[in-house]
């Protein structure tokens, strides 16, 4: 049986273990095999990049309350958040990224300031 490349298929020459005929033959293979989770990645990151706008643009950079209705017409999505960390009040703050937001009551959140220690 004949042995070929993986991405383009011409018949393998070189060494027994190599899959490859060039770099721009794996990165080729790669970028397809790859293809659909970088598609998921990019559209999870798109929304918490537009939860992150709409934070900023509602609390104008301050600590602010705002009606949970208004994050919905905004489209906000609050089921996609980077992470969450719970205060000494035994609250919890839901971030996407470095914008964070607190529910307060079933018709209002809190949207916090910029978190300055992310990295």
């Amino acid at each position: 049986m004949e042995r070929t490349f993986l991405e383009c298929g011409e018949k393998l020459r070189g060494r027994a273990d190599q899959k490859f005929c060039s770099p721009q033959c794996r990165s080729s293979y790669n970028n397809r095999e790859n293809r659909e989770e970088a598609a998921y990645f990019r559209q999870v990151n798109k929304i918490l990049k537009k939860n992150r706008d709409i934070l900023i643009r509602l609390s104008e950079g301050k600590p602010t309350k705002v009606k949970r209705i208004k994050l919905y017409e905004n489209g906000f999505r609050f089921d996609f958040v980077t992470h969450k960390e719970r205060n000494p009040d035994g609250t919890t703050t839901f971030f996407c990224y470095d914008r964070g937001f607190e529910e307060l009551d079933e018709d209002y959140v809190s949207i916090s300031a910029a978190k300055k220690d992310l990295l």
